[in-house]
């Protein structure tokens, strides 16, 4: 079947930023309590760079977008 998908947004970029999540133990996957650093949904030729993440259980996370890079 075909899927009608709507872009919303472009050009969209994220970096120089740090993220420090608190450390502990793990507890497994989507059980943590919202250490997720950056998520980009529906956007097209967009980057993330630059960025240092720490205690993340996604670092980026990227959903159903196009032509993303990302890069250090």
């Amino acid at each position: 079947g075909l899927y009608r998908w709507a872009l919303r947004l472009s050009n969209i970029g994220v970096e120089g930023l740090s993220f420090d999540f608190a450390s502990g133990n793990y507890r497994g996957h989507f059980t943590e309590p919202g250490f997720n650093a950056i998520e980009l949904s529906r956007v097209a030729n967009s980057w993330v760079r630059d960025i240092r993440i720490n205690n993340a259980d996604y670092g980026v996370n990227i959903v159903r977008c196009s032509f993303i890079t990302v890069t250090n």
